[in-house]
């Protein structure tokens, strides 16, 4: 199902709203999909002349974002510390990097 957001996107807040015709939504499974440029600040687009090469880094879509903010039923579940972009680069970090004790620590079987 796609939703499409409440309010312009260039002013504000990104709103969806999503009523309850559904018995559950699985959060993981959803996708927010997003067309995005890199500009100058005169607004000219980098990247428009061959000679210039601009890309995305890690964690790109996590630092569009102060924070997101998932309400059910008007009370906030998830988010409103604006701490999301942070939130994102330690959760990636943990994920990303071999940890010591991950492995150390398996059962064995004799």
């Amino acid at each position: 199902m796609e939703y499409l957001p409440l309010s312009e996107l260039d002013k504000g807040p990104i709103e969806f709203l999503i009523t309850g015709d559904q018995d559950f939504i699985d959060f993981s499974a959803t996708t927010l999909y997003l067309q995005a440029g890199i500009t100058k600040a005169d607004d000219n687009i980098y990247g428009a002349d061959s000679k210039v090469k601009v890309a995305f880094k890690n964690n790109t879509l996590h630092t569009l974002f102060s924070d997101i903010l998932v309400k059910v039923n008007g009370n906030i579940v998830e988010g409103g510390e604006s701490f999301y972009a942070l939130k994102a680069y330690i959760n990636t970090y943990l994920h990303s990097v071999k940890l010591p004790w991950k492995n150390n620590y398996s059962p064995q079987v004799s």
